[in-house]
């Protein structure tokens, strides 16, 4: 009875650590998935300002140039 205990103790231990392990590894990847798409959403409005600027700019140079 005792062998059978241990085994299903360390069995059970790793499952446990399994699940963890899972859990951790999906919860960094979708952390880093978050992070990135957030960056692409943070960007994003930056960006088009930028670009709606950079057109006021040359429209701007090429109304100055006629």
């Amino acid at each position: 009875m005792g062998v059978t205990t241990d085994v299903l103790s360390s069995s059970l231990f790793l499952l446990i650590f399994f699940i963890i392990a899972q859990i951790s590894i999906v919860g960094y990847f979708s952390y880093r998935i978050f992070l990135n798409y957030g960056k692409l959403l943070l960007r994003e409005p930056v960006l088009s300002p930028r670009s709606k600027h950079s057109g006021k700019l040359t429209l701007g140079g090429t109304l100055d140039g006629e």
